[in-house]
């Protein structure tokens, strides 16, 4: 008995020691899945931020593309030369993909549309003045580039983004220039980045406004996001990350978004969470429940162990053949045990392999036909083989797997070993005695590891040093075997285009045996023959074993290299445009330095120089060259006017280029506007002079009269208004002619100008009609200076074609006294009184007769 409760006590302690393995397998598992479950969501939030930061770099350059464009048509409209400003949009529309701009528009001060790229508008007037981005301009805020939410175009019927900047002219705001972006022209671009359709990318404005979407986009059109973002809340913050299930599509992402330098925009990246860790949660669902079967199995089976060891301790005397059959059993895993009698045919089934089996106890002995009628039809052929060869004596023990029908229809995986245990004098067998281990679980998890290895995302090849492929799997398989063939055991030249090719990548080797693992982009041919790009990781699977087995890991990355040299094609059409940019172009980096400059701006100054020659010379080298100092016009300047030696003038604008809130360079814009302005001063001079004498014209004339009244006076000097007409001008017409009428107007205004000071301002106000403007002059002087006047006239004549004329005028005076209607109505009356006593005299209107 003590014996019997020492063993016994051995027993419970294994059980013990089983189970605190098992719970620290457990252990280990659970936290190894929580690793795999973090690894996989860091992985996706730093995919996303990675595809955020590219894509941002990608709209930027489109937006800075997109602002030259309105800023020079803007420029280009405002010289009010319409047939180059059409011919300018014309070739913006031809530069830019098809569809991408709906249309190109001119606004004036008031909002009415004066020009559009899509025609006269039919009927009434079309007005913006009630749109977001023209009251951002006409409220006086500094001119820069505004970027709208989307709006439904009153012209162009589309949801389009207005990009628009303001237009000045002589300092005082003149209307807007309105390039209209279709929205789904970016949502295009975005489409072709994410080919997977649960994965989102956003153009966001600064308060929230969608205005791309690369799907569901017309659900978004002129809405704000559901819920407040990081980047609305909180301008300082240029980039961020956040997981949100869409109430648009009901899906789970997890964005990452990044905030524009240089504009009021944030792109956002959503990649879908599900697919992104569904085969992880996959395999560790598969593993947990794989686990869980093999832990209680072990927990069992070791029960079930001790149990037998028990009863064999206390039945050894009289189960000595039971015993023997248990041994075998614990000698090829104790799991079920079974015995074949060849005399009979028949086989004895130990309890467990029947409950194994799902099959009922107490018929343990059976025809060995249970065993053709269990296996499943395509193993049989080899079990029978394998115990053919062992009963010939041609194998020590009879080994195979195969596959057994449990009672409720299910194959299990099982492992059987065996051998004869007695044989008759002949060497004939007689009996034969095996176990069979249920390894479902372990085939299962051999599977999940052979389906995770072959569907993982990227190509995997297990190499010799020899640069043999050991192993491939699948997705490698797809992608570069032609015929769908294994891989293994081939060259890896069959991957490579050319022998060149396989030999250049002979030199990667050499640095991944130097450092234990590579990292490299290089080009192979795909089974199709066509030539892929892809990022290659190299490892040593064996690290410090420089001649072992090599892990090559490749991903392809086509697609972002196309992406990269789809926007280097940008950058090329960009240059395109600038060299044929009507006007002089110079580009200088934040050290001062010269990056870029165009022919136009050299022949503008006749330099004998190339651009190419300028690039990477500091600015200083070609000021040098120049008639002015071009540091001399500030930086925060939109337009500055220079006048050259030569005549002309130009109109340089100086536009500082920012990148993530830095100062990076200055880009100079020069324009030849000498003929524009020479225009503006011609009409300027034609608008406020009479043609005839060169005096003001009436217009003219009330504004500065206008102005007059306004200024303060000092004591009674308050200023005084001559009216003056000629007397019996009608006779002079009619006796010789107007010809002559006109020489005597020319003359009159010839000694207005030598009589009156330089302080006082004569017109015309129409016909013999003039007047003059006597500022800051009291009753005595203008009295006098009236007076002068007509003894001037009255004591000369105008000859005209050998005829002397002789012409008197008549002067009417008002002192400021009111408004200018009434000061007129004043000098009226007093020339009237004139006229009326006589003619050839002064008076003074009768309420400063009755003040003198």
């Amino acid at each position: 008995m003590p014996a019997l409760r020492s063993f016994s006590s051995r027993v419970l302690l294994s059980l013990l020691l089983v189970l605190l393995a098992c719970l620290l397998y457990w252990g280990f598992l659970l936290h190894s899945f929580r690793v795999q479950l973090n690894y996989a969501e860091e992985q996706t939030r730093l995919r996303a931020a990675q595809m955020s930061d590219a894509l941002t770099s990608q709209v930027s350059t489109l937006m800075s593309g997109l602002e030259y464009l309105v800023r020079s048509l803007g420029t280009k409209y405002q010289t009010g030369e319409m047939g180059y400003f059409r011919l300018s949009v014309s070739n913006a529309l031809d530069i830019f993909p098809k569809g991408s701009i709906a249309q190109i528009a001119v606004a004036d001060r008031q909002g009415d549309i004066v020009y559009s790229s899509l025609g006269a508008p039919d009927g009434a007037k079309v007005s913006i003045a009630d749109r977001e981005h023209f009251k951002v301009h006409a409220s006086g805020r500094p001119a820069a580039l505004f970027i709208s939410r989307p709006l439904l175009g009153r012209l162009s019927g589309r949801w389009t983004i207005q990009l628009s900047y303001p237009l000045y002219r002589q300092g005082e705001f003149d209307g807007a220039l309105v390039v209209s972006v279709s929205p789904d022209y970016i949502s295009d671009y975005f489409r072709l980045v994410f080919t997977e359709s649960k994965d989102v990318a956003i153009l966001f404005r600064d308060d929230g406004s969608y205005l791309a979407r690369s799907s569901f986009q017309n659900r978004v059109m002129n809405t704000l996001a559901y819920q407040m973002r990081d980047f609305t809340r909180d301008p300082s913050m240029r980039d961020g990350q956040y997981r949100y299930t869409s109430d648009i599509d009901g899906i789970e992402r997890d964005y990452a978004w990044r905030r524009l330098d240089a504009y009021p925009l944030v792109v956002s990246i959503g990649l879908d969470r599900e697919r992104a860790l569904r085969d992880v949660r996959a395999q560790v669902d598969a593993t947990l429940w794989g686990s869980l079967a093999g832990t209680l199995l072990v927990l069992l089976t070791s029960l079930g162990i001790a149990v037998l060891f028990v009863r064999l301790r206390e039945e050894r005397g009289l189960l000595s053949e039971s015993e023997k059959r248990l041994g075998l059993a614990l000698e090829g895993g104790g799991m079920g045990s079974w015995e074949l009698d060849f005399a009979s045919c028949d086989v004895t089934l130990d309890v467990r392999l029947l409950r194994m089996l799902g099959l009922p106890t107490g018929t343990e002995q059976r025809s060995f036909q249970v065993f053709e009628e269990l296996a499943h039809p395509d193993d049989l052929p080899a079990v029978i083989e394998a115990m053919r060869l062992h009963v010939a004596g041609d194998s020590d023990i009879f080994e195979c797997e195969c596959r057994l029908r449990h009672s409720n229809g299910v194959y299990l995986h099982t492992a059987g070993r065996a051998k004869v245990i007695e044989r008759d004098e002949e060497g004939k067998p007689r009996r034969m005695a095996g176990v069979q281990l249920d390894i479902t679980q372990s085939v299962t998890q051999r599977n999940m590891l052979s389906a995770l290895f072959d569907n993982n995302a990227a190509e995997i090849f297990l190499a010799s040093s020899d640069r043999f492929i050991r192993l491939a799997n699948q997705r490698a398989v797809d992608r570069f075997s032609a015929s769908g063939a294994s891989l293994n055991g081939q060259n890896f030249r069959v991957i490579h285009g050319d022998d060149a090719s396989y030999e250049a990548f002979h030199t990667i080797y050499g640095m991944l045996r130097d450092n234990g693992k590579v990292q490299v982009e290089y080009p192979l041919r795909d089974a199709q023959g066509q030539k892929r790009w892809f990022s290659i990781q190299g490892a040593l699977l064996e690290p410090g074993r420089a001649d072992g087995d090599v892990i090559w890991t490749m991903v392809d990355v086509t697609e972002r290299r196309e992406a990269e040299l789809a926007l280097s094609a940008v950058r090329v059409r960009l240059q395109a445009v600038i060299e044929h940019f009507p006007g002089g172009v110079l580009v200088e980096d934040e050290t001062g330095h010269i990056l870029l400059a165009n022919q136009v701006l050299l022949d503008m100054f006749g330099l004998d120089v190339s651009p190419e020659a300028l690039v990477g010379q500091p600015g200083s080298s070609l000021e040098a060259l120049l008639p002015f100092d071009l540091q001399s016009r500030p930086s925060g300047e939109a337009d500055a006017d220079v006048a050259l030696d030569d005549g002309r003038t130009l109109r340089v604008v100086v536009i500082p280029v920012q990148h993530r809130a830095g100062h990076v360079g200055h880009l100079r814009i020069f324009h030849d506007i000498t003929e524009r302005r020479r225009w503006e001063q011609d009409l300027e001079r034609m608008a406020m002079t009479d043609p005839l004498t060169g005096l003001a014209n009436r217009n003219a004339f009330m504004s500065r009269m206008q102005l007059a009244l306004g200024q303060p006076t000092r004591g009674e000097d308050v200023g005084a208004l001559l009216m003056l007409d000629l007397d019996h001008f009608k006779r002079v017409n009619d006796s010789f002619g107007h010809a002559a009428g006109d020489q005597v107007l020319v003359y009159l205004a010839r000694i207005l100008r030598e009589v009156l000071r330089a302080s006082d301002t004569v017109g015309r106000l129409g016909g013999e009609e003039f007047a003059v403007l006597l500022p800051s002059t009291g009753r005595a002087g203008a009295s006098m200076l009236a007076e002068r006047l007509r003894n001037r006239l009255e004591q000369s004549a105008v000859e005209v074609d050998g005829a002397r004329i002789f012409v008197t005028m008549s002067i009417g005076i008002a002192m400021f006294d009111g408004d200018i209607k009434h000061i007129l109505a004043r000098a009226d009356e007093a020339l009237y009184k004139a006229k009326a006593n006589g003619r050839n005299r002064v008076e003074f209107a009768s309420d400063d007769d009755h003040q003198a």
